[in-house]
């Protein structure tokens, strides 16, 4: 006999035994898989900071590394400036030693 809405319910309630047992598992369901969800967050967050301080670091050690860089270009052009220095000063030194042999018209031995 079909109730005043005529679904056919015979007098039987929409929440039977059956329904509850499928909605209740439905939910069960739905907090195991909002635990592991939650999880996965938790571990994909820990990676995020992991590769933030990573990110971090090679940060750092690449602004060392750039310090490092122009350091040595400070101390090669440094040395580059002395060894032209030093260059020089032979060029005069071998401008006397070579003045100092060569004998000169005129001059007494």
């Amino acid at each position: 006999m079909a109730d005043t809405n005529g679904n056919g319910n015979h007098g039987r309630g929409i929440f039977s035994a059956g329904n509850m047992l499928t909605i209740a598992s439905i939910c069960g369901m739905g907090l195991i898989a909002w635990d592991t969800l939650q999880a996965d967050f938790k571990a994909l967050a820990q990676r995020v900071d992991i590769g933030d301080k990573r990110d971090e670091k090679t940060a750092d050690n690449f602004d060392a590394v750039k310090g490092a860089v122009i350091d040595l270009r400070a101390d090669g052009r440094a040395m580059r400036a002395e060894i032209e220095r030093q260059g020089r000063q032979l060029d005069r030194i071998e401008g006397m030693i070579r003045n100092a042999t060569t004998p000169t018209p005129g001059a007494p031995r």
